[in-house]
């Protein structure tokens, strides 16, 4: 099954199961979150991906310039029999460079909590803050390879 599909079984499982108008808060809220989002911070075209180091699935360290001398890479993508390194940012310091951190508003973590949703345990730390899920075109992978 392949993650959309995931997510799409999630979500209805969650809008089954929530309480009456669960889903279409959150939904509003992240919809707010994904709007409001500064995306002047986020880096851009033709930027320079700063240098970062971070463990890897098996423990090893992985070095964004020495894994671009090999090709193109992939940021932040986990899951399913993958045939590349999946890293593991804790406390957000390599996305915060990206430009891709946002704080959960208090409304939104409350109605995340009530549901058992604890991003402290989850993400280690006491932030509450997660990485703006991203996707890059073609055309910054390349410009983000050749640096």
């Amino acid at each position: 099954m392949g993650l959309e599909q995931e997510l799409a079984d999630f979500n209805g499982k969650f809008e089954a199961s929530a309480p009456s108008g669960a889903a279409a808060f959150l939904n509003s809220k992240i919809g707010k979150l994904m709007i409001d989002f500064p995306f002047d911070r986020v880096l851009k075209p033709g930027d320079l991906a700063p240098e970062f180091r971070l463990p890897g699935g098996t423990g090893e360290t992985i070095s964004l310039f020495e894994t671009l001398a090999d090709g193109p890479i992939v940021l932040m993508t986990e899951k399913n029999n993958l045939t590349f390194d999946v890293l593991s940012d804790i406390g957000n310091v390599v996305a915060r460079k990206f430009g891709l951190v946002y704080k959960m508003p208090d409304d939104l973590k409350a109605a995340y909590s009530s549901f058992g949703v604890d991003l402290m345990v989850i993400n280690g730390d006491e932030s509450w803050e997660l990485p703006k899920p991203i996707t890059t075109s073609a055309s910054l992978q390349k410009q983000l390879s050749m640096h």
